[in-house]
């Protein structure tokens, strides 16, 4: 049906692009994955193939595929250059332990899309691990903060920047309500167990 579709309307998603975003919407990312390949195996525009290679990338990152989603979102960002798909290099980047690369994508976003309060808490928890920019990453985790009040994720990396920052009672009690939501963030633990 999606082949007689394509052929009456040329212009229009090709049948594998269809069949990859029903995949998706089913969240079978592996069917997804497979029916985005095929897509890029067919004859397609370059604007078609850096959307399509940006669909890719994000079912990777969906099945934890890390190392496999950079190539096309790599490839995407040579056709465009897009704020997220930037932020998802950056956190491939960032598990690769590409820090210096992960940071100049954060601020690059920052850049593009001022308050990004994802990029900004990414890049705040970034300079706290690297143990530097001390201002700057409390500025950006509050910054983040404001922007999505009440997530544990952003609260830990506020605690932090402020356990980095020597303000160690304020510490202690963002970082506190942080554990009592989730106990797994080792960096909270760890900034906390400094402040006290």
């Amino acid at each position: 049906s999606f082949k007689r579709l394509h052929a009456l309307d040329p212009t229009g998603p090709r049948p594998e692009q269809r069949l990859a975003e029903l995949s998706v919407a089913q969240k079978d990312f592996a069917s997804a994955e497979k029916w985005y390949r095929a897509a890029l195996n067919s004859k397609v525009t370059p604007t078609e193939a850096a959307r399509v290679n940006a669909a890719l990338g994000d079912v990777l990152l969906r099945q934890r595929k890390v190392s496999e989603a950079r190539l096309p979102i790599e490839s995407a960002l040579k056709h465009e250059e897009q704020p997220p798909l930037l932020f998802a290099l950056a956190t491939i980047d960032e598990a690769q332990g590409k820090t210096d690369a992960a940071e100049r994508r954060y601020r690059r976003v920052l850049e593009l899309t001022p308050n990004n309060p994802l990029a900004a808490n990414n890049l705040a928890m970034l300079l706290i691990k690297a143990g530097r920019s001390t201002e700057e990453a409390l500025q950006l985790a509050e910054q983040a903060r404001q922007a999505i009040p009440n997530n544990a994720i952003i609260e830990s990396t506020f605690g932090c920047a402020l356990t980095q920052s020597g303000r160690h009672a304020d510490a202690i009690v963002a970082l506190e309500k942080v554990l009592r939501v989730t106990d797994q963030d080792v960096w909270a633990h760890y900034c906390l167990a400094i402040s006290l």
